[in-house]
């Protein structure tokens, strides 16, 4: 187990002992003290595209495996290279990240640059344009050093999954199982309109056939949905969420952050 993840095939294994030694070269050439982690989660909301980071407060870098399928070990190295970077940046008391905002492509930065603060689009931000300046030459010196050879660089991490529940396919599953019963109808319904608290907009979808419903029903009308939320809560059906697992991963190094 790599720290942070458990290692999955072998081209994750070799991925990992690369960047664990190329890590350790790089500090010692750059005159930096880090640790090195691994993950395949987003830290910025569902599907952040990150491809590591480095946190000055824990002096941490770390690698997100998770955006990094179909990628090369060429590839991290260079990930590893710009967050390096960021860490000589924070050893010469250069930047300071002081917060992030979303928006845009990629979101907008607040932080401190040789002593200037500004709130400034995260590829324009000059902390940012000298760790891309700065990641191709940090991976050479790990290529070089190591003499990692043109098989190693090029070893691609295999691509991953990615389950995600699907809404036109869970509706179009209500319809079948009604037009299979030859029946009518129906109305969606949120989850805040059933009694029992224990399900979720993720878990599936609610709905009550209109045939069930009072006649010309009016969700304005204050009768009418009082009879929902009392009488009518024997009506509702649930419908699992249909469930599509497809392939994840191929995302080039520019369309990360890091």
């Amino acid at each position: 187990m790599a720290q942070g993840i458990v290692i999955r095939n072998s081209q994750e294994q070799l991925a990992v002992d690369t960047m664990k030694k190329a890590h350790t070269l790089l500090c010692e050439k750059l005159g930096v003290k880090t640790d090195l982690t691994f993950q395949r989660k987003c830290n910025w909301g569902k599907d952040a595209k990150h491809a590591g980071w480095y946190r000055s407060s824990e002096k941490l870098v770390a690698l997100n495996f998770r955006n990094m399928y179909g990628a090369t070990v060429g590839d991290l190295l260079e990930v590893l290279g710009h967050e390096m970077r960021h860490a000589v940046q924070d050893v010469k008391g250069w930047h300071k990240l002081r917060g992030y905002k979303k928006g845009g492509m990629f979101g907008t930065l607040y932080g401190t640059w040789k002593g200037q603060t500004m709130y400034i689009e995260y590829s324009k931000a000059p902390w940012e344009i000298d760790a891309r300046k700065h990641e191709k030459p940090y991976a050479k010196i790990a290529i070089d050093a190591l003499g990692l050879t043109k098989e190693v660089l090029e070893t691609q991490i295999p691509f991953g999954t990615k389950t995600e529940s699907n809404r036109n396919a869970t509706y179009n599953k209500i319809l079948k199982r009604l037009k299979v019963s030859n029946q009518d109808t129906f109305e969606l319904l949120h989850v805040s309109w059933f009694k029992s608290k224990k399900l979720s907009t993720s878990d599936g979808m609610l709905y009550i056939q209109k045939r069930n419903m009072l006649k010309n029903f009016d969700f304005k009308n204050p009768k009418h949905t009082e009879w929902l939320r009392n009488y009518g809560q024997q009506w509702i059906r649930f419908m699992p969420m249909v469930k599509v697992t497809s392939q994840y991963g191929g995302f080039s190094v520019r369309e990360m952050v890091s």
